[in-house]
């Protein structure tokens, strides 16, 4: 449930939604990445949005019993090919 800060690199852009849980900046963005790290520090009603945002998130699509159906998923078709 906490806000987040990153840059746009590797997958962060796909596992955290800018503007609703995350503050996305360029890599090597200094000025970005502060302005964006004092928006969520000055603002309070705007960390409890995102950390609501945040932590709604991770539940639904980050699930164990997500992860564990992706898992079961992977080995049933890598079983199945060997069959």
């Amino acid at each position: 449930g906490s806000p987040l800060v990153a840059t746009y690199l590797g997958g962060t852009a796909e596992i955290f939604e800018d503007v609703e849980t995350a503050r996305l900046v360029p890599a090597g963005d200094a000025a970005s990445l502060a302005a964006a790290i004092v928006q969520l520090y000055r603002d309070a009603d705007l960390r409890r949005r995102f950390s609501a945002a945040a932590r709604e998130r991770v539940c639904r699509e980050f699930s164990l019993t997500k992860a564990a159906e992706g898992l079961a998923e992977v080995w049933g078709d890598v079983l199945a090919d060997r069959g």
